[in-house]
């Protein structure tokens, strides 16, 4: 049967049209990696307050008589939730069972120390850690930092500085969850961006391989109509 130009025209316009909504590959799987959910950033969405008030703070404190001062000064500044443990030991534990928004500790502690707990409790999760120490080294600080520390501080210490850093600390991982919330929020919008141009591709393929039938039928029509016509000049011979 003869090839028209119509047919590879319509044909070649169809192609047009579906890589025209076909988000090319490389794209789609650049899309999907950046944009695939993580372990920490689920478990860091626990770890957000939604303001000061609903904030739990983990207060990690051997010595009685500062432990008291540091609690009467938490609840008058925050009005949060506040749990009270003595040994790093204790704390990992709670942790595990309950995450709290921030975490202050003594660096001098029994069995573990505040500087192996603050490695433990970035291990699970990350969260502003805040540890106080009498006459800290140098060392000390810098590996206290490394670890993820916010700050040192070092005793005797005003207990507004500590309370002013506690608030700035927090208010960081307020913003950082508003962040990611818009995170999570784009990835959706991707995902979803994605997902229905895949769709329409679909949907325009089918169209354009009914197009591409139809228009084969016809011609085929038409074919077989010229055959069968005969021109009266022959039918009187």
């Amino acid at each position: 049967m003869p090839e028209t130009h119509g047919r590879p025209d319509l044909e070649r316009r169809c192609d047009l049209v579906r890589r025209a909504v076909t988000p090319p590959q490389t794209a789609v799987k650049s899309a999907e990696r950046l944009f695939r959910p993580t372990t920490s950033l689920v478990l860091m969405d626990m770890l957000a307050p939604s303001s000061l008030q609903s904030c739990k703070i983990l207060l990690v404190e051997p010595d009685p008589r500062l432990l008291e001062m540091l609690v009467e000064s938490f609840v008058q500044r925050f009005d949060a939730h506040l749990t009270c443990v003595g040994s790093a030991e204790d704390a990992l534990d709670v942790e595990v069972v309950e995450p709290h928004h921030i975490v202050v500790s003594e660096l001098d502690l029994p069995v573990m120390d505040g500087l192996t707990m603050t490695q433990h409790l970035m291990d699970l999760a990350d969260r502003p850690v805040i540890l106080l120490a009498e006459e800290p080294g140098a060392s000390q600080a810098i590996e206290a930092m490394r670890l993820g520390a916010v700050n040192l501080f070092p005793k005797p210490f005003a207990v507004s500085d500590l309370l002013d850093s506690m608030q700035q600390s927090l208010h960081k991982a307020q913003a950082t969850h508003q962040m990611r919330a818009k995170h999570i929020r784009l990835r959706q919008l991707v995902r979803r961006v994605i997902r229905e141009r895949r769709d329409l591709n679909k949907r325009i393929d089918l169209i354009c391989r009914d197009l591409v039938g139809a228009h084969r039928r016809l011609v085929q029509r038409v074919l077989a109509d010229e055959q069968d016509f005969q021109p009266e000049q022959f039918k009187s011979l």
